[in-house]
């Protein structure tokens, strides 16, 4: 649906004493969106009124009779194939569409026209020139195709098969599979489901060091420009530290299954740490200052200094 969408653009600056100012300007401008986007959350409303509702519903319909050899798929199996693609709607579509029906669905002020070769545009507006409310509809399909499945049979259809841990198992893929290859596929997207959230987890990790370290910039803001760097530093630190503790996390949860690589992570984040702590050593002897003794027997006053770096 066409609709307003308002944005938020956010300054922050910082004075002299450590108090800041916040400035916040707001925008709007029309776009697609996929779901309805509530005016009452616009911080300026007037002049941006967005429709309730869509004026049709997302549908899916499932096929009765879909099989695979002798059998019937279940709606869980149907429910599991992913493969769409777009359905042409027939030219005579919209002439066939009686006008009492169109305008029992939107209205009389809205009309219905070709979008594509699988949609419809319906709206007060055009494809060109789109209007607030507007709605293009397409259509999509899973066509009849060969699939490999790993389910358990149920009469003359298939169920999720349960597991001895009490787990349901249904695998469905496009194509013709071996169980190895079935099994590889799943296992894949448990993988990447796993990462997935052990990066949400590092990163909210992260935002938390970051938000510890926060007062220290705070102290430092008395002078804007030193308050800045010291909130870049404390950022950088925290993404070390909590990219260090994520990976020890992750090594102890594979120690017993996966020992040689969790003794690499072990191994990667003590170098690390050494790293840091041999840096910071080498600071801290940086500038030491080594004087000699006056030397009695040259009639002056010699004397040395040097600095080891």
């Amino acid at each position: 649906m066409y609709q307003w969408v308002e944005k938020t653009n956010t300054e922050t600056e910082k004075n002299l004493g450590g108090s800041t100012t916040t400035t916040k300007t707001y925008s709007h401008e029309k776009k697609w969106m996929d779901w309805i986007v509530p005016t009452e959350e616009f911080h300026v409303p007037a002049g941006h009124e967005n429709p309730d509702a869509f004026p049709f519903d997302r549908s899916t319909s499932l096929a009765n009779d879909a099989t695979i050899g002798a059998f019937t798929l279940s709606e869980d199996v149907l429910r599991k194939m992913y493969d769409y693609e777009d359905v042409k709607l027939p030219s005579s579509l919209l002439n066939d569409i009686p006008e009492e029906t169109k305008s029992n669905l939107v209205g009389e002020d809205k009309t219905f026209a070709a979008y594509g070769e699988n949609g419809i545009y319906v709206g007060a507006g055009t494809e060109a020139e789109p209007k607030v409310g507007d709605v293009r509809v397409t259509f999509s399909r899973v066509p009849a195709q060969t699939i490999t499945l790993i389910a358990e049979q149920e009469g003359k259809t298939f169920g999720p098969f349960k597991t001895s841990n009490d787990r349901d198992i249904l695998l469905v893929e496009s194509g013709t599979l071996t169980s190895e290859e079935m099994f590889d596929e799943a296992n894949k997207d448990t993988t990447n489901t796993a990462w997935i959230v052990r990066g949400v987890c590092f990163f909210v990790m992260w935002i938390a060091f970051w938000v510890i370290a926060d007062p220290l910039s705070v102290f430092a803001d008395v002078v804007p420009f030193l308050g800045n760097c010291v909130d870049r530093l404390a950022g950088i630190i925290s993404f070390i530290v909590a990219l260090c503790v994520s990976l020890v996390t992750i090594a102890l949860a594979w120690l017993f299954f996966r020992p040689v690589f969790s003794l690499c992570i072990f191994v990667g984040v003590g170098v690390v740490f050494c790293g840091l702590s041999m840096l910071k050593g080498k600071k801290d002897k940086g500038y030491e200052e080594i004087s000699l003794a006056e030397d009695p027997e040259a009639g002056k006053g010699s004397y040395t200094d040097a600095v080891v770096s």
